[in-house]
């Protein structure tokens, strides 16, 4: 039997709540109004939080651990504060997920530049309400428009052919309607050179996205 910290059902306001770290599942839903509170995430898994039809309303959330595999756009966040390291989270409202479900996610005036994000997505959503974290972190705005141009380039270095394989085929996908993405230069160059087995170092990076007017960094 899988224990479970669960909070549900209820609003609460200005307090700081720590996400606890002694092997239960944590569950945040459904039907939470949590506002100007102080979240930490706690938790070492890999996936720290289960989040489902929760409201986060001027709230501080900080990641004491690495936040992995979490889905935001099951929730709607609106002016909050990242701090901390976000790993593979989804924000917004995830179009593919909202058809099973009727509770539609969102995103709207969050600050993430006290936020280091790697692999992270946003869906639905206008990301000039965001502030977003700087290099080596750097978000492509409308991605597949960054894997279209790559695919027109004549002479593509491996590195960028190899990345263009694998997020921009996911970029591409309709079903995905990616609106942004979020990643760190440092585990982008990591991740193509144990899997794409490419040279490339953060400079290749930088230069590729410099002046782009679909980056911010």
């Amino acid at each position: 039997m899988i224990e479970m910290f669960q909070i549900s059902d209820q609003t609460i306001e200005g307090e700081e709540i720590i996400l606890p770290d002694d092997g239960r599942k944590v569950y945040l839903g459904h039907n939470v109004t949590l506002v100007s509170c102080r979240i930490r995430f706690t938790s070492k898994g890999s996936e720290n939080a289960i989040l489902a039809k929760c409201r986060f309303l001027s709230c501080h959330i900080f990641a004491n651990r690495p936040v992995k595999k979490t889905a935001w756009d099951a929730c709607q966040v609106t002016e909050c504060t990242f701090h901390g390291r976000f790993m593979e989270n989804t924000f917004g409202d995830f179009m593919e997920r909202r058809a099973f479900d009727d509770f539609q996610g969102s995103i709207h005036r969050c600050d993430f530049t006290d936020a280091d994000m790697h692999a992270c997505r946003f869906f639905g959503c206008d990301m000039r309400e965001m502030r977003l974290p700087r290099w080596p972190c750097f978000t492509l705005i409308d991605p597949r428009k960054t894997f279209d141009e790559i695919t027109a380039l004549h002479d593509v270095p491996a590195w960028l052919e190899y990345w263009n394989d694998i997020d921009g085929e996911i970029s591409r996908k309709p079903r995905y309607s990616v609106t942004a993405t979020t990643d760190n230069a440092s585990r982008l160059v990591q991740w193509l050179r144990k899997h794409g087995k490419v040279e490339v170092t953060e400079d290749d990076v930088y230069r590729f996205l410099k002046d782009r007017e679909n980056v911010v960094m």
